[in-house]
């Protein structure tokens, strides 16, 4: 009948490829999700995770698994493919690295790097790529990096899978046609903004939902709701993870079966957890820190009971938020030196899951008025601080620049209302805070000239705090 092949699914699929199978087909299985029993009658299962599995590097997701079987066939099996082959979709393992947001350690910074490489030449870029480059303001012949796919290109990509047409997604990435390209970037660029509409509609549901078992102090959050979409419950989920620090479980409830999607903190497994909980689920699978899971509704409560149990069972959570790693401390530094720290920095790339960008930290500083609203709904701010000492010859006073804390507007308005004086006492206050450098692609349209690097906030604190 024929060889299926199936790509970053399929290592705990048995019903389905006992269908296959029973069809006639060969089965492929070409995974890396965690599994307690191998498939019975395939072909081949090709998981980095498998059990007793002796290759050294566990990280790869499946676009990363589907390159490593082309690059055996090319060995295994000379000119089976194209001699270029390989080179040719480096690009799209570095994609989808980056977008299954995989450690960049091992060869997996080689793959993303050479990609991220095609991506930013203008000669080897597909034709999607370069325009969802240009409906991102990045279409202006700078180095695409790392960071740019994961808050910039796989965002758009993975809106078409999430609540559009995934076919958009492909045909972007596969059309070799301009126009095409440019009319299905749109798409995608649409598409995303309706996600995160959608994405912030059930993550504000989701927190009122979630206040009184916070305030009881459950060590887990299950919530479900028939209008949320089950293409953003993985996004809300790890948003309300980053609200209450614990595992958080968001289902769309489907009529009689429900579709679920869980995000964990650093030390606890979820999927330990849910393995002690199978009884109660229709199907399940994932890693340590997200899974994916589909449930009777009917079950639900009893779900959350369970699952509850088990996490108390989990050796107990330090509760304390993700902190940073801080790399070194600044004083007094011009805005040349930034610029030049940050092309040190560059060589380090690319940066993202397991090789984040390097933090630095700067204290007793004041701020040069209150922070500016910046973005859609004023939910980013502009900091400017003036730091301590003197003016330095050719240079500003002490970090005396501009600073973007992405999403921070709430997090101000909370630190402010906790303040004896509140804006009032603004003036008189020094800070500490942690930041990291990166390259400013933004362009105003007005051509005005822009800083060549962009300080971005991380975190803030009184100096004279605790």
């Amino acid at each position: 009948m024929g060889l299926l092949v199936t790509v970053d699914t399929g290592s705990a699929a048995h019903e389905e490829i006992a269908v296959a199978l029973a069809g006639g087909m060969d089965v492929v299985v070409l995974d890396h999700h965690l599994f307690d029993a191998r498939p019975a009658g395939v072909h081949a299962l090709v998981n980095p995770r498998r059990p007793g599995n002796l290759y050294p590097n566990a990280e790869l997701c499946g676009v990363g698994v589907a390159f490593k079987l082309a690059q055996a066939l090319t060995l295994l099996e000379p000119g089976c493919l194209p001699q270029d082959f390989l080179a040719s979709v480096q690009d799209l393992a570095a994609l989808g690295l980056i977008a299954d947001q995989m450690p960049l350690v091992d060869e997996n910074r080689v793959l993303v790097r050479r990609g991220l490489e095609r991506i930013s030449d203008r000669h080897t870029v597909r034709p999607g790529v370069r325009a969802l480059l240009e409906k991102a303001g990045l279409g202006h012949g700078q180095a695409v990096t790392a960071t740019h796919v994961a808050y910039q290109l796989a965002p758009r990509l993975n809106a078409c899978g999430r609540i559009g047409r995934v076919q958009a997604a492909l045909d972007l990435l596969l059309t070799r046609d301009a126009d095409e390209a440019r009319d299905l970037a749109d798409e995608a660029d649409e598409t995303n903004k309706r996600r995160r509409e959608t994405d912030q509609r059930v993550m504000d549901e989701a927190v009122i939902k979630a206040l009184p078992f916070a305030e009881r102090g459950d060590p887990g959050l299950i919530l479900g709701d028939e209008r949320w979409h089950r293409g953003v419950i993985g996004i809300s989920a790890a948003r309300l993870v980053e609200r209450f620090n614990v595992p958080s479980i968001l289902f769309s409830l489907e009529g009689e079966e429900s579709r679920g999607s869980a995000r964990s903190v650093p030390d606890v497994d979820i999927k330990a957890v849910l393995d002690r909980c199978a009884g109660l689920l229709v199907r399940y699978g994932g890693h340590a820190q997200a899974a994916g899971m589909t449930l009777r509704t009917r079950d639900l409560d009893a779900f959350r009971e369970a699952f509850l149990v088990a996490l108390r069972q989990e050796p107990e959570h330090d509760g304390v938020p993700e902190a940073y790693d801080l790399d070194l401390a600044l004083n007094a530094m011009t805005m040349q030196e930034v610029a030049q720290l940050n092309q040190e920095c560059a060589l380090l790339e690319p940066f993202g899951e397991g090789n984040r960008a390097p933090v630095f930290r700067c204290d007793g500083l004041r701020l040069s008025g209150a922070p500016a609203t910046v973005g859609r709904g004023g939910e980013h701010l502009r900091f400017r601080f003036a730091g301590p000492g003197q003016p330095r010859a050719g240079g500003t006073p002490a970090l005396a620049m501009s600073f973007i804390s992405f999403g921070a507007g709430k997090a101000w308005e909370s630190l402010l209302a906790e303040l004896p004086g509140g804006r009032a006492a603004l003036p008189e206050l020094r800070w500490d805070i942690l930041f990291q450098i990166a390259t400013n692609n933004w362009r105003p349209s007005n051509g005005a000239p822009v800083d060549p690097v962009q300080l971005q906030l991380l975190d803030i604190r009184r100096s004279d705090a605790p």
